[in-house]
C-alpha cells in the first residue's frame, strides 16, 4: 500500500526531525545530568540553537567540557567551534 494512502486513512504516525529536537529545557535537563551543574536557560538555548536541538550534538558539546575544572563556568557559552 503507497504511504500516501496511508496517510490519507490516518494509518501511519510520521516522526519528524523537528520531533525528536530537544527543546531548551530538555536540554539543560540532559546537560545538568552530563554535566552534573546547573545550566541556565540562556545556555541551553544557545546549545539547543547551535545543535539544533540534536541530542548528539548536546552531548559532545557537553563532553567537550566535562574535563574542565570544577570551579569553571559551563554557562558561559558554547565550546569553541571545531572545522571536524
Amino acid at each position: 500500500m503507497p504511504i500516501a494512502s496511508l496517510r490519507a486513512h490516518r494509518q501511519v504516525t510520521e516522526i519528524r526531525a523537528r520531533d525528536l529536537r530537544f527543546t531548551p529545557q530538555e536540554a539543560a535537563a540532559l546537560l545538568g545530568k552530563v554535566l552534573r551543574r546547573d545550566i541556565d536557560s540562556a545556555t541551553a538555548t544557545e546549545w539547543t540553537e547551535r545543535t539544533e536541538g540534536w541530542v548528539t550534538g548536546l552531548l559532545l558539546m557537553a563532553l567537550s567540557l566535562r574535563h574542565r575544572r570544577e570551579t569553571d563556568d559551563v554557562n558561559i557559552g558554547v565550546p569553541e567551534r571545531s572545522p571536524y
